[in-house]
């Protein structure tokens, strides 16, 4: 009678702050070269869709080009909708967390409600939220999934700021040569956010969190 095969073992010890067990990231010693990315496991039923580069969605309207970034719950895309012949970024729910009646989704209903609120008080400003373009559900291998298309953004104020602290230290004698956010720039960002969150207030809705992750800077066109 063989004996049982020895199980494979990873590469490495887990990390540090692994308290779930082994990962992707203890398994593959070049997975740092993909990095940051969403859990590769959460590719299952149910789980993220796993979408590819020219991959089209919604009967053919949207083409992925490239990757935006990820959540918890969702993946997000540069597309171009060559219906309207602009840039868009397409957001893709895991099938957990996308509802039969796409509806009753909880960020389609914000934005909607945030898009009604613009019109009736004054469409003539620019928005302060990501304008809800095209909403739809797609059916993959993990399950269905909820999409949603909104304008293309800019980076983050929190990716902006990473590329600067990336910079020479502040106690380096060179700090001074360092090219950082005019003093113009931070104060007219800071205006705009804090007239963002007076017109929710006005419109009746509270943001709940204030913090770097979720400010965007507006961009018509990509850099590319």
């Amino acid at each position: 009678m063989s004996e049982d095969p020895e199980p494979l073992k990873p590469l490495r010890a887990p990390l540090p702050d692994n308290t779930g067990g082994y990962g992707w990231d203890d398994r593959y010693e070049e997975i740092v070269k993909i990095f940051p990315h969403e859990p590769l496991e959460k590719y299952l039923r149910n789980g993220f869709h796993p979408v590819t580069l020219g991959e089209r969605f919604s009967d053919g309207r949207y083409t992925v080009r490239h990757k935006l970034g990820f959540g918890g719950n969702a993946t997000v895309w540069l597309a171009r909708d060559d219906r309207e012949n602009q840039w868009v970024a397409l957001k893709i729910k895991q099938a957990k967390v996308s509802l039969d009646d796409i509806e009753q989704d909880p960020e389609v209903k914000a934005l909607k409600l945030l898009e009604h609120k613009y019109t009736i008080h004054d469409p003539t400003k620019p928005r302060c939220f990501s304008r809800l373009i095209h909403y739809f559900q797609h059916i993959g291998p993990n399950g269905t999934h909820t999409c949603l298309v909104t304008e293309l953004l800019g980076p983050s104020i929190a990716q902006m700021i990473r590329v600067f602290d990336a910079m020479i230290p502040w106690d380096d004698p060179n700090y001074q040569e360092v090219e950082t956010f005019r003093p113009d720039t931070i104060l007219r960002s800071s205006r705009q956010l804090l007239e963002a969150v007076e017109t929710l207030r006005l419109w009746g809705i509270v943001h709940g969190g204030m913090e770097p992750h979720p400010s965007f800077s507006s961009r018509s066109k990509p850099s590319y």
